[in-house]
């Protein structure tokens, strides 16, 4: 604050680390003085605790190659956004399929009970058959 002067007061980042900087010290306070134990103020100093986290961007412009890491990733968003809504669709006609298919085999009476048990648990309803698809393409298994 000595060095910059009325500059500092201009820059909204300077603000938002007095903020940080004030409610450290408050938390400081708080811990000293063994009270603050009501989940409100606790609450409120883990969120400011949470807002640090916001001064690393201020990093990134000391940092060409992180600040054009960073870019690259924002423009592939939407990409992978429209990607993640195609993976959803298949996953979902794919689950209607299955279901759809399996219906036989659970009505089955000639089938041993815990198959078609263990068939109706994860493809029985369309939800389930989502799920199931779900845990097949995200988790490997």
């Amino acid at each position: 604050m000595f060095v910059e002067g009325r500059h500092f007061v201009k820059d909204v980042a300077n603000w938002l680390d007095a903020v940080l900087v004030a409610g450290g010290l408050f938390d400081v306070i708080l811990s000293m003085a063994g009270g603050g134990n009501d989940g409100v103020t606790l609450r409120f100093v883990s969120a400011m605790k949470a807002f640090r986290a916001i001064r690393m961007v201020r990093s990134f412009r000391f940092s060409p190659g992180l600040r054009m890491l960073v870019k690259a990733c924002q423009c592939c968003l939407p990409s992978l956004m429209w990607s993640m809504l195609l993976l959803a669709v298949f996953m979902c006609m794919g689950a209607l399929i299955m279901g759809n298919l399996l219906q036989d085999f659970i009505k089955d009476e000639s089938q041993p009970f815990e198959d078609r048990q263990w068939v109706w648990a994860r493809y029985g309803t369309t939800y389930r058959a989502m799920y199931t698809l779900y845990e097949i393409t995200f988790a490997g298994n």
